[in-house]
């Protein structure tokens, strides 16, 4: 149920436009498409609090990063994500990043 939702707001995110505006905006800062892959796992750990829909949600924001940065090795990215979901130190008890 928790990845089921967290692909509908995935989805939500890619049809209303806020992937390719968040592809623009990195494209435009510089960043580095390993580092923003990072922080925004970890930003989605800490506002939906749960390890598993974060990473499903991450995991569909990032993709069109993915995508614009055909350089960046794929495996980084999800390496990326994959590290940046536990930073939080929000976890609780029901949630399986505890």
């Amino acid at each position: 149920m928790i990845i089921g939702a967290s692909g509908a707001f995935k989805q939500m995110m890619i049809d209303s436009g806020a992937g390719s505006a968040f592809v623009q905006l990195i494209l435009k800062t510089r960043f580095s498409p390993l580092l923003m892959a990072y922080l925004v796992a970890a930003a989605l750990r800490i506002a939906l609090g749960s390890a598993t829909a974060s990473i499903a949600t991450a995991g569909g924001i990032i993709a069109p990063i993915a995508h614009a940065f055909p350089a960046v090795n794929p495996a980084l990215m999800v390496m990326a994500v994959a590290t940046g979901v536990p930073f939080s130190l929000m976890s609780t008890m029901p949630d399986f990043g505890w």
